[in-house]
């Protein structure tokens, strides 16, 4: 209470001191090591009388916080302004309070919180030492750690030294060749191009994929000429007006594929209706042509195939031997518009013995017409083991007295590579090389009648290189088995 001009009661007043501090927190948020971040506070007197300060300390005096411009009071109806600094030269979180003492009415000290972190300015998202702001420098790749300046450059296509270029201590994409030598000949030399190695350290030459031509000469020296045209030199027949001409598988003029070369001084072949040449010169009983509404191979010497299921699982695929199901009726509703008729088996084989292949009607067939369960429906075909694996055979089912319905000798050749192909349908089998076909009703079923077989059904099943039921009895020689379903 102050007396002015007097001390008379009437002239006595009231001077009322407050002190407010705005904001309550200072926040400096992250702050990069060694900069410095300066943020303002206000203290206002909103009373009539003047407002001092007595102090205004730090109560933890971290030294990364200081404060400047101190005001030593702040007069009525005014405000004064101070700051608070951050800086810090390690990396980490920070925290204090700024204390206010002062005279106003309400003498409790005022508090401001304080709070920052100080981080690295260097951006490293890969933690290869290099980024943005990095004191080592910047990064080319920032998401590789084995990217970075001074990285050793690696042949992988990348920037590994961030010098702007790829590879560079590498020769790739370059002309190479190698050679290979085949026993008791020359050396087959086959070119390609430079590429990286395995382990990224080195370059080599891989070679090319170089197509084996028709024209005498081992293109991809695999010290084989000319394998995949096993039918050259082979008889074949060539069309003369309604006969055949005798002649020599030799190489076209593209030298891609092999063509009949009519020989002039052997007899023309004349076959009755309904009957053609096959390539022995024999007139046989004309195959349907080839429709295959579903083909696929399976390859022995590559262990791969491109079968789908359905119509055909590969249970077993190895260099030798193989095992496959298959579905003539995927749908299994006896729909015509489902069903396959007949199954043209074509078989590529080299040097054959044994049991080459074996179509059976039953899972357990071992050969010979029979089986090791109590199946009547059972009949098959295979190829060996007589002579030497040429020999063919079609066994009948349980129902008939003598289980062997036909005989066929050569139906491959016993020495090199031929091919063959066989076209098996309900009760039917048929071929033009060998010659020879037969509908007799024991043969290989489709959804055969209820009987031992219990439930009926349109699957045969495809021995490789062994008989069905068992690998006690294998051969050798099969490499390919192509298999056309037609309806």
């Amino acid at each position: 209470m102050l007396c002015l001009g007097g001390c008379s009661s009437d002239k006595l007043v009231n001077l009322i001191g407050v002190l407010e501090v705005v904001p309550p927190a200072i926040d400096f948020g992250t702050v990069v090591v060694n900069s410095t971040v300066d943020e303002e506070f206000v203290l206002a007197a909103p009373g009539t009388r003047e407002i001092k300060i007595s102090k205004m300390y730090l109560k933890n005096g971290t030294p990364e916080f200081s404060i400047s411009g101190k005001p030593s009071s702040v007069l009525p109806k005014t405000a004064e302004r101070a700051s608070v600094q951050f800086l810090s030269a390690t990396l980490g979180e920070f925290t204090d309070t700024l204390i206010i003492e002062h005279n106003a009415d309400d003498s409790t000290p005022m508090r401001i919180a304080l709070s920052a972190t100080a981080v690295d300015p260097c951006v490293d998202n890969d933690g290869d030492g290099y980024g943005t702001d990095c004191p080592t420098g910047p990064d080319c790749n920032d998401e590789n750690r084995g990217i970075h300046p001074g990285a050793a450059e690696l042949c992988n296509g990348l920037d590994d030294d961030c010098d702007d270029a790829a590879d560079e201590d590498f020769l790739l994409d370059r002309d190479c060749s190698a050679a290979v030598q085949c026993y008791g000949g020359d050396a087959c030399v086959i070119s390609g191009r430079t590429q990286c190695t395995e382990n990224k350290l080195d370059v080599a030459c891989f070679l090319g994929a170089t197509t084996e031509l028709c024209d005498g000469i081992d293109n991809n020296c695999n010290c084989v000429i000319d394998e995949i045209f096993p039918e050259l030199g082979m008889p074949c027949m060539a069309p003369l007006d309604v006969c055949e001409q005798p002649g020599y598988s030799v190489c076209n003029e593209t030298k891609t594929a092999t063509v009949c070369d009519p020989d002039f001084s052997l007899e023309p072949v004349c076959c009755p209706d309904g009957e053609s040449v096959n390539q022995s010169g024999q007139c046989c009983p004309t195959m349907p042509p080839v429709r295959c509404d579903y083909e696929c191979t399976i390859d022995l010497t590559t262990r791969s195939h491109d079968c789908v299921n359905p119509p055909v699982v590969v249970q077993q695929l190895g260099y030798d031997l193989g095992l496959a199901t298959i579905d003539m009726d995927p749908d299994g509703d006896q729909n015509n518009g489902t069903l396959y008729g007949a199954l043209e088996l074509t078989v590529h084989v080299c040097d054959p013995s044994g049991w080459v292949f074996n179509l059976a009607d039953s899972p357990s067939c071992n050969g010979y017409g029979g089986d090791d369960g109590d199946f009547s429906n059972n009949g098959e075909i295979h190829l060996g083991p007589g002579n030497d694996g040429t020999l063919l055979y079609y066994y009948g089912n349980d129902y008939v007295t003598s289980p062997l319905l036909l005989q066929v000798p050569d139906f491959v050749a016993d020495v090199g590579c031929s091919s063959a192909t066989v076209r098996v349908g309900d009760r039917s089998v048929v071929s033009s090389e060998s010659c020879f076909a037969s509908d007799s009703v024991y043969g290989l079923r489709l959804w055969p009648t209820v009987d031992n077989e219990s439930v009926p059904d349109a699957k045969w099943y495809l021995g490789l290189n062994r008989v069905v039921q068992s690998t006690v009895r294998r051969g050798e020689g099969l490499q390919q088995a192509h298999l056309c379903f037609q309806r």
